[in-house]
């Protein structure tokens, strides 16, 4: 996928949280808008399935990690057993995650930035 294959996940996205009416300003929705969010996701990810976690990497399967960065309502897994994973490569407890753009918008909107400043979210996630 190319960077310009993610517009159209980006647009489904926050055309979803507007749809739920979560959009309390116009600046948030210009910002959902804009930020490409895949930049900000690992090249691997990790679903569950199974019984443990299973590595998701963008490369072997690049519209289905897509999906999962643009999805409104999940956290996305970034690591798991404090990157300790075992030897089939699989893992048990998640312990690093990207949050859910839902999760995102209701920080930004508890927060109430206005048009022109800069939010950094600080994490122990992927940061």
């Amino acid at each position: 996928m190319t960077a310009d294959d993610h517009d159209p996940l980006r647009q489904r996205l926050a055309e979803s949280l507007a749809a739920r009416g979560l959009f309390t300003e116009p600046s948030l929705r210009a910002a959902f808008d804009r930020v490409p969010r895949h930049l900000f996701v690992p090249e691997t990810v990790w679903t569950f399935h199974a019984g443990r976690w299973r590595p998701l990497r963008r490369a072997d399967a690049p519209r289905q990690w897509a999906e999962l960065v643009y999805h409104r309502d999940d956290a996305l897994v970034t690591q798991v057993d404090d990157g300790a994973v075992a030897a089939d490569g699989s893992g048990l407890v998640p312990t690093s995650s990207i949050s859910s753009p839902a999760a995102v918008l209701n920080m930004l909107v508890s927060l109430a930035p206005q048009p022109g400043d800069w939010v950094l979210e600080i994490g122990t996630g992927t940061g």
